[in-house]
């Protein structure tokens, strides 16, 4: 057929549509180019293939028809996805309900998705919070202390040495009239002690604790620290300490171990701690705690006054013209003259009586603690000071013959009528008259100070703590001890030590007002004083006035914790940071001071508890990371004795009652320790110790087994586990103690496993003959069971311990290969008498060796090698 030229084609074209009834429009007649270019244009309007017809083509491949799916998507109309399936009639109510409660379905399950998923996000949002807070926690602790290595500096001299004028904070808020210190010259920095030092002389105190808490006697600990620390070389640094630790004896009534009073009524342990402790502050025990701390903290300033103002007469004895033995009287008469009275005359500002200033005489006696020597020299001026009051000699009499240093309700009330009509608001007043009407009546308890009066720290912290009202009978007042430690608290240190070079004045003032533990806390956060912070905080232990808070209680970097009523501080802790950097050098001594976290077991509720067992794994902690922890923990000798280590002979420190205890809190769990961390021979040696013979047996058999067929020729831990059974197994075999607390199948499987070492050695060096014969003797291969009894021999050595069951595939395929190697020796000596007879023997072992093995069943063996090398044999 002839191809038809285009004419036709476009005639024929023509014809197509020559039946349809509308002619009118008219043709168009495009010639080839035109065609062309409008084929062009249409192309140009269209993308070239792009990512759609590649996607579209390799899900064809996977018989996906790609256009279909998206033709249905997009026929999709979200409009009608929550409409109803069949249309609802307005008066259809029916419908309508249970189309509604549909979509509350179908919303509550959405917003409960949504829910979720929020939950979910916000849980581990927390969790990787948590997460990192312990471990920066962790990074913290580690780093908290490491500047401890430098060389320490002093913090400054002693107390005193500069007035709270120099504050600008603190003296505004208290009010003017502070002046330069007459105590101490001025503060001049040296260079501190080196820590070693320090900590050398305090641990042979904390050693001679301990050993009294053993023996059940006190120990002065606080004089103790004091004797050790006059032992350092003389400077600065050294009388700071000194000072503090004197006054943490005063507050705490521990009288000099040479004294009278010492020896006949020692300070016991924990001689506070249910007065401390109490969560009531209205018991008649918390109540005595807090007039002991007034009370001792007093004297301490009292007395330290009393030595500035002997030195400041010492210096000038010609203007003092005292006697060979003066009166305190006359002392400060003279104290007097010397400060106040210039050019022959009294400073304008002080009141006379008959020409001595009265009112300031009484005051400084008071202030230097000499009360029935103030009221003396009162009554001595009876006349004059009732013209000006007559409350005010019967309250100073009543003031100083109260324990307390209260007034009766109605004489107070008179005087303080007195103080508000005459004194409050008078121009021109007496200071010291001023002071001691406050004092006595304890007036506006609000403002403690007076100005040219409380011109020192020491003097504005004695007005305070004179000031406290903490009566033996009835209520607590609200202008108690815990006021004035509220106050100072709110001041801050800032306000007492703005340039930070008295560290100490801080620490004592905390002392001073009971915060105990703030100040430990304070003395802890300055490296230059963290290892006293380590020995007060446990002589305040060892009282029993230390708070430690539940292990659980929430905190960050810093170990104390403030209460609304009362602050805790974590001891525990504390101790683990100091001996964190001696543990492996000198575990001992490390131990002694865990020892002191027990101090603490009375604490209420879980707390003791907790402190106790806190100490308990502080213990195992250093033993496990000492290199000679028998030292510590304690051992047994190859006769079976036992010897004790260090934890052992103080196990009383740690509340353990009995060997047994001490076994089970210790040396068990630290066993189970070296297990986990695969220290076996360790973990064997602790449970010996512990007398658990059966859990050594049952380590060692699984030790054993695990590597019975490990290479001679390797030495590992293995062989000195081995070498450790062998020993055990003789000790407890002959010692008929220990064999009547052992299992006789422990004993007999341990056995067993050690010969089938012995013969696989054998094997191993060429001593087939000896290694088969000790094979043998384990009773597990079947060389004198007939083939009857071949299946009940099969199920006897299936019971055996499984650390000889998994062995036995490679057991019988060494006892295989010892056999061919035999029997191909015994074939190159064939002239030899017995030579048939010796194959037939070897032939008829390695057949029922094969079929032992057939009726065990074994996973792992390996049967190709067994019926191979008896065929060998065969052949």
């Amino acid at each position: 057929m002839a191809t038809p030229d285009l004419t036709a084609l476009l005639a024929s074209s023509r014809n197509l549509a020559a039946h349809l009834e509308q002619q009118e429009l008219p043709h168009l007649t495009l010639g080839l180019d035109q065609i062309e270019n409008q084929s062009r244009k249409l192309v140009s309007r269209t993308g070239g293939p792009g990512a759609a017809e590649r996607a579209n083509y390799l899900l064809a491949q996977a018989r996906v028809n790609a256009p279909q799916l998206q033709n249905l998507a997009t026929s999709l109309n979200p409009a009608f996805t929550f409409a109803p399936l069949q249309p609802v009639r307005d008066t259809d109510i029916a419908s309508h309900l249970r189309h509604a409660h549909e979509q509350a379905i179908l919303s509550t399950i959405e917003e409960t998705r949504r829910d979720t998923a929020q939950s979910f996000w916000r849980s581990m949002e927390e969790k990787i919070g948590r997460d990192w807070e312990e471990k920066k926690k962790r990074v913290i602790e580690e780093l908290a202390t490491g500047d401890e290595r430098r060389t320490l500096e002093s913090s400054g001299t002693s107390w005193g040495n500069r007035s709270l004028a120099q504050s600008q904070s603190f003296a505004a808020s208290i009010g003017p009239g502070l002046s330069q210190s007459q105590i101490a010259g001025p503060s001049q920095p040296s260079l501190g002690m080196p820590v070693h030092s320090r900590m050398m002389v305090y641990d042979r105190v904390v050693s001679d604790l301990n050993r009294a808490r053993l023996q059940g006697t006190p120990f002065p600990i606080i004089h103790a620290l004091i004797d050790a620390t006059e032992r350092l070389p003389p400077e600065p640094k050294r009388d700071q300490i000194v000072s503090t630790f004197s006054l943490l004896s005063s507050i705490l009534g521990e009288a000099d171990p040479r004294s009278a009073s010492y020896q006949t009524a020692p300070l016991a342990e924990r001689a506070y701690s249910q007065a401390y402790l109490s969560p009531a502050s209205t018991d008649a025990l918390a109540k005595n705690l807090r007039r002991r701390i007034l009370a001792g903290s007093m004297k301490w300033l009292e007395d330290l006054y009393t030595q500035h103002v002997d030195i400041t007469l010492q210096n000038n004895p010609v203007e003092a013209a005292l006697g060979a033995s003066p009166s305190a009287s006359n002392k400060l008469r003279a104290f007097l003259a010397m400060r106040y009275y210039e050019a022959g005359r009294w400073q304008s500002n002080l009141e006379l009586v008959k020409g001595q200033p009265l009112w300031a005489k009484i005051y400084f006696l008071l202030r230097c603690g000499h009360p029935e020597e103030a009221l003396a020299e009162a009554e001595k001026q009876d006349a004059a000071l009732n013209k000006f009051d007559k409350f005010f000699l019967p309250c100073l009499r009543e003031w100083v013959a109260n324990d307390d240093r209260s007034v009766s309700k109605q004489l107070r009330d008179r005087l303080l009528t007195s103080y508000n009509t005459h004194i409050r608001h008078a121009p021109t007043i007496d200071p010291f008259k001023h002071a001691l009407f406050k004092l006595i009546a304890r007036a506006e308890p609000s403002r403690r100070n007076v100005p040219h009066v409380t011109e020192t720290t020491e003097d504005w912290l004695w007005f305070q703590l004179a000031m406290a009202d903490e009566p033996k009978e009835g209520l607590p007042t609200n202008d108690g001890l815990k006021e004035v430690a509220a106050t100072i608290v709110k001041f801050g240190e800032k306000s007492f030590d703005k340039d930070g070079r008295r560290p100490w004045l801080w620490v004592r003032i905390l002392l001073s007002c009971g915060e105990f533990e703030r100040a430990v806390a304070s003395m802890h956060e300055k490296s230059n004083m963290s290892v006293e912070a380590v020995h007060i905080a446990t002589a305040l232990a060892y009282y029993g006035v230390f708070r430690v808070p539940k292990s659980s209680q929430p905190s960050e970097s810093s170990l104390l914790l403030p209460g609304d009523s009362s602050s805790s501080f974590r001891f525990d802790t504390l101790i683990q940071r100091y001996i964190r950097h001696f543990t492996r050098i000198d575990p001992k001594e490390a131990l002694q001071y865990v020892y002191l976290i027990t101090l603490s077991s009375d604490a209420p509720g879980d707390t003791g508890k907790e402190q106790v067992a806190y100490a308990h794994s502080l213990c195992r902690q250093i033993a496990f990371e000492s290199p000679n922890y028998e030292e510590l923990l304690g051992g047994r000798r190859r006769d079976g004795l036992s010897f004790p280590g260090a934890i052992e002979q103080n196990m009383k420190l740690l509340h353990l009652a009995d060997a047994k205890q001490y076994h089970q809190s210790i040396v068990l769990n630290l066993a189970l320790q070296y297990h986990s961390e695969k220290r076996l021979i360790d973990a064997v040696k602790l449970y010996n110790l512990a007398g658990e013979y059966n859990d050594v047996m049952k380590l060692l058999i699984q030790a054993i087994g695990d590597t019975l067929f490990e290479s001679p020729e390797v030495e590992s831990e293995a062989g000195h586990i081995r070498s450790t059974a062998r020993e055990m197994w003789e000790t407890y075999y002959t010692t008929p103690d220990i064999r009547s607390r052992v299992q006789d199948a422990l004993l007999r499987t341990c056995q067993k496993l050690l010969k089938i070492r012995e013969g696989f050695e054998d094997i191993h060096y060429g001593r087939q003959e000896l290694g088969l014969e000790k094979l043998d003797q384990t009773d597990l291969l079947p060389f004198k069971t007939t083939v009857y009894d071949m299946h009940r021999k099969a199920e006897e050595v299936k019971r055996e311990d499984p650390a000889v069951v998994r062995n036995l595939p490679e057991i019988i395929k060494q006892t295989m290969e010892a056999l061919w190697t035999l029997y191909r020796e015994a074939k190159k000596r064939t002239g030899e008498q017995g030579f048939q007879q010796r194959l037939m023997n070897l032939r008829e072992k390695a057949k029922r060796l094969n079929m032992f093995a057939t009726s065990l069943g074994l996973a792992g063996m390996d049967f190709p090698t067994l019926n191979t090398l008896e065929s060998y044999m065969h052949s």
